[in-house]
């Protein structure tokens, strides 16, 4: 009863943080704010973080060195929670862009917010529109630096394991010439399994590889770098798992002594 309690209070947190922040930004661009994607940036990092802290799930990072806030990039990692999304906004540095189902569209507040902060929609079930998208978020990372992150699994895993990967990404990347930056999150879904309500506290780690070049590379090669990518995706949910395990044992550790003595 306290966890349901628990989780219900962190779904109203959620609420209010998206309605403040989405809402902040969809006002902004409908006033003519000169600049609503920068806006959004801030109202993204604020959005993340405090609901990360009103869920008590404290987040690592390692490899945020691999992200260039002054180049074109696309960013891939698993999904396994709404907490990954949470987790990469708040903690990828520089100028950010997410790339989500057009479904996402269609929710209040949130949808216009999100369009407005410069985010990408894309209809999965139209081929020729997410194509159109998709060129056109390859002709602004040509022009702008900045991370687009990509979730090429395209939905959240049940079962922890890495579902097979959409080429949407790896084709983009290669478009436009620019690095893919593999990441992995681990954690995420023990606080928040795909179909389930509660919410259950706990820490979460990300892990950031070296940069995957596609200069020089032709359509031929995508099915070679989505796979060298998922890869690498695999490796870096293994080593954030370990470093997650690694960090339990060592609050275990800390707190025999304690027992001892108790």
């Amino acid at each position: 009863m306290i966890s349901v309690i628990r989780s219900l209070w962190i779904y109203a947190h959620m609420l209010a943080l998206t309605v403040l922040y989405a809402g902040t930004v969809a006002l902004a661009a409908l006033l003519g704010y000169r600049n609503p994607e920068r806006l959004g940036r801030e109202c993204a990092r604020r959005w993340g973080r405090g609901i990360l802290r009103a869920s008590g799930t404290p987040v690592t990072v390692e490899g945020l060195e691999h992200v260039r806030p002054d180049r074109a990039q696309i960013l891939i990692s698993n999904h396994e929670s709404w907490y990954d999304i949470f987790a990469l906004a708040t903690y990828v540095p520089g100028p950010l862009r997410f790339v989500g189902k057009k479904e996402l569209a269609r929710m209040p507040v949130f949808g216009p917010g999100f369009r407005a902060a410069g985010h990408i929609f894309v209809d999965r079930g139209d081929h020729a529109s997410a194509l159109q998208s998709m060129a056109l978020v390859s002709e602004r990372i040509r022009r702008e630096p900045g991370t687009v992150v990509i979730l090429p699994e395209g939905t959240r895993t049940r079962t922890g394991q890495l579902l097979p990967f959409k080429k949407g990404a790896f084709v983009l990347a290669i478009q436009s010439q620019v690095p893919i930056i593999p990441a992995a999150v681990a954690g995420s879904r023990a606080v928040l399994p795909k179909g389930r309500f509660r919410i259950h506290p706990g820490p979460i780690h990300m892990a950031i590889g070296e940069p995957i070049e596609t200069r020089g590379m032709t359509p031929a090669d995508r099915d070679r770098l989505l796979a060298i990518s998922r890869g690498r995706v695999t490796e870096l949910r293994a080593r954030a798992a370990a470093a997650l395990a690694a960090r339990g044992e060592a609050r275990e550790g800390a707190r025999e002594p304690r027992e001892r003595f108790a």
